[in-house]
């Protein structure tokens, strides 16, 4: 897996890391797979989707198992109700509700912090997880990006509140796009290919028309070119689609609509 190491903890719990941000013993990254938990059925088994129809007491196990396998289990894991926005929350301990245990600090699709105290997350089902190290200032951002994020440059966004917030530079960035819904399944129709072509004057870069008047678009390469474009480039990509592995991965588009969540995770140490 490009960028990705398949991980297995003792308690069942299978996550993918990034090694060589994990190696600099300054950050811990972690991408959920389905398996490892309790729930069953269509969520079957590391459903993490609290908004989904999945038994509230099977979550709260696979929250607890989570937690155990990337050690968080006394820190605070920090989410928010994510809405395809490009709204972008900064995280500090001192101003959270609780100091250990999941919380939700409602709506926005983007979290940044230097906190090392914290740990962020967002929920995946085939949207892009982005994840964004600043390792001279010891700030991190992750991103929730699905197509309308991706519209709206929500990462270009991250990079800027973190740019405001902590001085972050383009060269002092490390990026990784991790697996989500790929170019050969990411299939739109003429309207929403109207909005991207509207915003990205090199769409057709990244874009392909099939056979039945839908058009095929490679949201990582997108993601990829924004961040390219405002001087990033130390930018690692899983090739990883999530509608494709049903074997590691909870899909929105290929379970149409009825399915669990994974979760990016993200914190300093």
């Amino acid at each position: 897996m490009s960028s990705f190491l398949l991980n297995r903890h003792k308690n069942g719990v299978r996550f993918l890391s990034i090694p060589q941000w994990d190696n600099s013993k300054l950050i811990k990254t972690a991408f959920t797979t389905r398996i490892g938990g309790v729930s069953s059925g269509k969520y079957e088994s590391l459903n993490l989707g609290e908004r989904t129809e999945d038994c509230k007491r099977n979550i709260e196990i696979n929250y607890s198992k989570l937690c155990e396998a990337l050690e968080l289990e006394d820190i605070p894991l920090v989410s928010l109700k994510q809405t395809h926005s490009d709204k972008i929350v900064e995280v500090k301990k001192e101003n959270l509700p609780n100091k250990k245990g999941y919380m939700n600090l409602g709506e926005g699709d983007a979290l940044v912090t230097d906190d090392p105290g914290v740990a962020l997350m967002t929920f995946h089902a085939d949207c892009i997880p982005v994840f964004i190290f600043d390792s001279k200032n010891k700030a991190i951002g992750l991103v929730h990006s699905g197509w309308k994020g991706t519209v709206e440059s929500i990462s270009v966004k991250t990079f800027y509140k973190m740019q405001a917030l902590y001085k972050s530079r383009q060269q002092d960035l490390q990026i990784c796009i991790g697996p989500g819904i790929g170019y050969c399944c990411f299939e739109i129709g003429e309207d929403v290919y109207a909005l991207f072509k509207e915003k990205f004057f090199y769409l057709e870069k990244y874009a392909k028309k099939t056979s039945n008047e839908k058009y095929h678009i490679d949201l990582k390469g997108l993601i990829k070119r924004q961040l390219e474009d405002e001087g990033i480039k130390n930018i690692l990509i899983s090739q990883e689609c999530t509608v494709c592995r049903k074997d590691l991965f909870f899909s929105h588009r290929r379970d149409k609509g009825s399915t669990g969540r994974m979760a990016a995770v993200m914190r300093l140490i």
